[in-house]
């Protein structure tokens, strides 16, 4: 853009673009015709006249071979040809797009780009079948700076769009790649379980009801023993007594 320079003054023919149209050729007129074009712009409304086909030996180019406009608006103008021989109307063309003609490329060190057409010529008021004849034309196109400038510029805005883009997705992958990351770093499953402690408790518990169960069986209250206890009691002391009760007799008196 700075190669481009400062702004040319608004209306100078420094700041305008420079549309230039020659006749190639024209097919379809019988030998002998003198075709005469008249261009017709749409934006700015001009008018320019082409007498003569195009001759590379001639230089300079007059103006009867070379059609110029400056200050074209070729984002929204057209260009309407319409063809007579010497006073003979013989067709006119649709409106062609300036947009497609006059394209450049700001990118590259060139001043003028060169596109010729076949533009077919149709009689008026005829909009099917075959033309009348078919005018070959050059568009020699030299953008303005501004214009240039405006296109580096809209490229410019353009790769900024997928630069950022493209930052945005690498930041969603990293973002991705971390998560992902997190969760393989982290264990399966937590090295102490939950409630460890309650559970060595309820084993605690668990053998100390065992032990305590087998003693209420063998010597509680309600146990074998502790009910045979007082029938063995019983019949042990009578069968002491009856083996042994010598023994707790008085002596015989002296």
């Amino acid at each position: 853009v700075r190669l481009l320079g400062p702004a040319a003054a608004e209306g100078s023919d420094a700041d305008s673009n420079k549309l230039s149209i020659l006749l190639l050729k024209v097919e379809g007129l019988p030998e002998g015709s003198k075709p005469n074009l008249t261009l017709q712009l749409s934006s700015p409304v001009e008018e320019a006249s082409l007498s003569e086909i195009f001759d590379p030996l001639v230089e300079p180019v007059p103006e009867s071979m070379q059609a110029t406009f400056r200050g074209a608006e070729t984002g929204q103008a057209t260009l309407t040809i319409t063809a007579k021989d010497v006073d003979i109307p013989l067709g006119s063309s649709e409106p062609l797009d300036l947009s497609v003609l006059a394209k450049f490329d700001a990118m590259t060190s060139s001043k003028e780009y060169i596109a010729e057409e076949a533009v077919p010529l149709c009689a008026e008021g005829q909009t099917e079948g075959d033309p009348v004849c078919t005018a070959t034309i050059r568009v020699i196109f030299g953008p303005s700076p501004a214009e240039r400038r405006g296109q580096l510029y809209d490229l410019l805005g353009v790769a900024t769009k997928k630069k950022s883009a493209v930052v945005e997705k690498l930041r969603q992958a990293s973002h991705a790649n971390r998560q992902m990351a997190t969760r393989q770093a982290s264990p399966s499953s937590p090295a102490v379980k939950a409630g460890f402690l309650n559970k060595t408790k309820k084993e605690e518990a668990s053998r100390f009801q065992i032990w305590f169960d087998r003693y209420n069986r063998y010597f509680g209250p309600e146990s074998f023993f502790r009910k045979a206890k007082n029938y063995l009691i019983f019949f042990g002391t009578i069968g002491f007594f009856h083996f042994k009760g010598h023994v707790l007799a008085l002596p015989p008196p002296v």
